[in-house]
């Protein structure tokens, strides 16, 4: 097991991601209803540039799992919200 986060530090960072962007997740939530928290979550992570390792390690997931939810995000939400979160802004 490669995880670097011990589960409360994991639950910490994502009870801090709920809080601070909890109004943006809600916006995110009506404009796609198809997306699940877990998915929120990661457009989250990827707001804040986290690498695929570390967004990976923060949901409890694999890096394979993180580019196979990116894809399937892109198919669910509208295209200039899927870009909002994660288009290659500076």
């Amino acid at each position: 097991d490669r995880r670097m986060l011990p589960a409360d530090e994991r639950a910490a960072i994502l009870a801090d991601i709920n809080r601070i962007f909890a109004d943006i997740m809600i916006d995110a939530k009506k404009s796609s209803t198809k997306v699940n928290s877990q998915e929120l979550f990661l457009c989250m992570l990827s707001v804040i540039h986290l690498p695929t390792a570390v967004m990976a390690d923060c949901l409890n997931v694999g890096e394979s799992t993180i580019r196979t939810r990116k894809t399937r995000l892109k198919n669910k939400m509208p295209e200039e919200l899927f870009d909002l979160f994660f288009g290659n802004h500076p």
